[in-house]
């Protein structure tokens, strides 16, 4: 993963390069999905015989969780996906083609530490102010979340009760997640099922918040 703590675009022009750089990024791909596939096999293997297994396979089961999940934020973070996932710009254009970021000139975002298609990049952060927006953004959803883990803990839907204490809390300290205007972006059914689950929110003054994109993508 890059540790750079500023904005990186890399473009490619020549067309055979560029043909280059997509096989290259089709073979990780494509070793990725199969390492993927062998450990859910493996791991489907011990789940068969929960809760009759041994203290060594209980720790050969955890240890193949670990490695999933160390593969999947490996792969989210690196330069074969655009962090937008699902409303990636160049995936919609493309008819929600899953592979269109294997061609694309990508770049790399030092605030969510991952990397976005140049058409995202254009799009959402073409600006010093809309970066600067951002990073506010991104300050303000981690003051929420450090809040909402001290006081009720990760995850814990809040009662009415707790919702509207919150709500006075964060308007006393200017973090309140919308705007008066509210969002401009529709929740989706997965949305609304994310906030009803966690008790935190999908979208934030206009923005789809890190916690729903790594919950859900």
């Amino acid at each position: 993963m890059m540790k750079s703590d500023k904005w990186k675009i890399v473009i490619i022009k020549n067309p055979n390069l560029r043909r280059l750089r997509k096989n290259l990024r089709t073979v990780i791909k494509l070793a990725v999905y199969d390492e993927r596939r062998h450990l859910r096999h493996i791991r489907r293997l011990y789940l068969e015989k929960i809760p009759n297994l041994t203290p060594s396979q209980k720790k050969r089961n955890n240890n193949l969780l670990r490695l999933s999940n160390e593969l999947s934020e490996a792969y989210d973070q690196s330069i074969l996906r655009c962090l937008c996932g699902a409303y990636c710009l160049s995936r919609q254009k493309e008819g929600f083609d899953i592979n269109k970021c294997l061609d694309l000139d990508m770049v790399w975002n030092p605030l969510d530490r991952a990397w976005i298609c140049i058409n995202c990049y254009n799009f959402y952060f073409g600006s010093e102010e809309t970066k600067e927006a951002y990073k506010e953004f991104l300050l303000r959803e981690k003051a929420q979340d450090e809040y909402l883990a001290e006081k009720y803990g990760l995850g814990t839907p809040l009662s009415e009760e707790e919702d509207k204490e919150l709500d006075k809390i964060l308007d006393e300290i200017s973090i309140h997640p919308f705007s008066e205007d509210k969002s401009t972006i529709e929740k989706t059914d997965e949305m609304k099922r994310y906030e009803a689950e966690t008790g935190r929110y999908a979208i934030w003054r206009g923005h789809i918040t890190e916690g729903f994109k790594k919950y859900y993508f």
